[in-house]
């Protein structure tokens, strides 16, 4: 998990400021500085009422005071651990952050698990989630729960920002798959895969994503050649029922 010292002071007072004024003024009251002691938050003693610049303040001297590299990395540790014990809190959970995962994502993966489990989703839906979520780098069950919720999910819903950011993943993987390729491959593949394809005649389009599967073969498989196969499945099936 790597560490933005840059945005994590405002990162971090987000977190602990919870409670949200009506105004621009926002301070940590009585109620969050508690919450933060019950989070085991000690950078650094907070006061009520302690406002944006003076937390800022605070935080930077800590971190300048942390000057041997050995106590620096015992400082972004704690600064972590603060935030993944208040997201713990805030979902009544123990599940940790992946080593993989950066804190933005931990905090996704939560949101979304905690709406699986309050929201009202079939049995279903919840194994297509959990199967995903639990193997966020298998291609085929990211590719399925992304098909899949992209038809029931509204775009900002907390599932589908969980869904979107593992494949973002699988999308850098597709474009460095892509930019492996030749010219001349890549375009048969870009061509299968674009829009283009389904207002070309349907025995030329078949012809088009056959063509791109032969390409395909001529590579080692990566996971971006995986999901440009699971990809032209699809459209081989869209081509084929004449949905378009």
């Amino acid at each position: 998990m790597s560490f933005d010292f840059y945005s994590s002071y405002d990162k971090l007072f987000n977190r602990l400021n919870f409670n949200l004024s009506d105004n621009d003024d926002e301070i940590l009251d009585q109620d969050e500085v508690n919450a933060a002691k019950a989070a085991k938050f000690d950078l650094f003693e907070l006061t009520p009422n302690m406002n944006y610049d003076t937390f800022v303040d605070k935080f930077i001297d800590c971190q300048l005071d942390a000057e041997e590299k050995s106590e620096q990395a015992k400082f972004e540790q704690k600064v972590q651990d603060t935030h993944i014990r208040y997201l713990q809190m805030q979902y009544k959970t123990n599940e940790n952050a992946r080593p993989d995962e950066s804190l933005d994502t931990y905090a996704q993966r939560l949101a979304a698990t905690d709406a699986i489990k309050k929201g009202n989703y079939s049995e279903k839906d919840k194994k297509i989630f959990e199967t995903a979520r639990d193997n966020p780098n298998d291609v085929n069950a990211v590719y399925v729960a992304n098909k899949h919720f992209g038809k029931t999910e509204e775009p900002d819903s907390p599932v589908s920002n969980y869904i979107s950011v593992l494949m973002y993943r699988l999308q850098g993987e597709l474009e460095d798959f892509l930019n492996s390729c030749s010219s001349d491959d890549y375009n048969i593949i870009s061509h299968a895969l674009s829009g283009d394809i389904y207002s070309t005649p349907a025995k030329r389009a078949s012809d088009d994503v056959r063509d791109a599967f032969k390409v395909l073969e001529k590579y080692p498989e990566t996971d971006g050649s995986k999901y440009i196969k699971l990809w032209l499945q699809d459209v081989m099936e869209t081509i084929q029922a004449k949905e378009f």
